[in-house]
């Protein structure tokens, strides 16, 4: 196994050690080798055999994009919502609802986003039975282009946090 020099007892064998150690993740030109124990999977991509040190995003389930719909209006969250982002587009304040858990059986551990992208406010409303957890019990977004997340700590429990006001 490869290891570090210790001082004092591998003398004229430093640099041998040394490079064996670093040959474990580096390739001979430097860069990151694609790890093959699932710990740094496919994260650096590969092309025509030589390692091209960028990263490939695409190759790595850490690295992920979320769908998102817009909303004009008032709105109760869905099923459909769980790990997207939804927009508000309007310019009159929308009231977005967390359904309770009989009515949409969200996963545990859900998490949505809401963005406002219109002028209009979004208040995040609790449905019957629902509880809302928050910094301050604020449950509005704070102004245009405000981001705030959702996500369900126990069944009809939510904690909202981001930007709010």
């Amino acid at each position: 196994m490869a290891r570090l020099p210790l001082p004092g007892s591998d003398d004229g064998t430093w640099g041998t050690l040394l490079n064996d150690f670093l040959s474990v993740e580096l390739a001979q030109d430097g860069h990151l080798k694609i790890r093959t124990d699932g710990t740094l999977p496919n994260l650096i991509s590969n092309s025509v055999g030589t390692t091209t040190g960028t990263i490939a995003a695409g190759n790595d389930s850490r690295f992920t994009t979320i769908a998102s719909t817009t909303q004009s209006g008032n709105y109760t969250f869905a099923l459909s919502d769980a790990g997207t982002c939804i927009e508000g587009t309007s310019a009159s304040a929308q009231s977005f609802t967390i359904p309770p858990q009989t009515t949409v059986a969200f996963p545990l551990g859900t998490v949505m986003e809401v963005f406002q992208f219109g002028s209009g406010q979004i208040t995040i409303v609790a449905g019957a039975g629902v509880t809302i957890l928050s910094d301050g019990a604020k449950v509005t977004t704070a102004a245009q282009y405000a981001t705030i997340s959702l996500r369900q700590r126990a069944l009809n429990i939510w904690v909202l946090s981001g930007d709010l006001a």
